[in-house]
């Protein structure tokens, strides 16, 4: 074996180590950030509790104040997309998914 044979055998396995490492990250990262606004929290909070009671009425209510708040800039946009998915889960029907992935957005809010 050559030291050009060798040289790629390096670059292939660093290659593909690179690949392994970005594939493994994918959706492992933190929730985006919603900011430090009150309402914000106040109302995430309470989309919280409606999720977890399946109260159509009340996510509704919670989903135009999430979209209210972003139209003023008090929501940042990532944080507003990763809440509009949320919703659309629960109103999919899949609440438990919602509730979880909510919880998840949740706790990586730093304070």
């Amino acid at each position: 074996m050559g030291i050009r044979s060798a040289g790629r055998g390096v670059v292939a396995a660093l290659a593909a180590g690179l690949i392994a490492v970005a594939a493994g990250g994918i959706g492992c990262g933190r929730s985006p950030e919603m900011g430090a606004d009150e309402e914000v929290f106040r109302t995430v909070d309470a989309m919280y509790t409606a999720v977890s009671l399946r109260d159509v009425g009340q996510l509704s209510r919670n989903a135009e104040a999430i979209d209210r708040l972003h139209r003023e800039g008090r929501l940042p946009d990532a944080a507003h997309r990763a809440l509009g998915r949320i919703v659309d889960r629960a109103e999919q029907g899949d609440w438990e998914a919602a509730r979880s992935r909510l919880r998840d957005f949740m706790l990586d809010q730093r304070r």
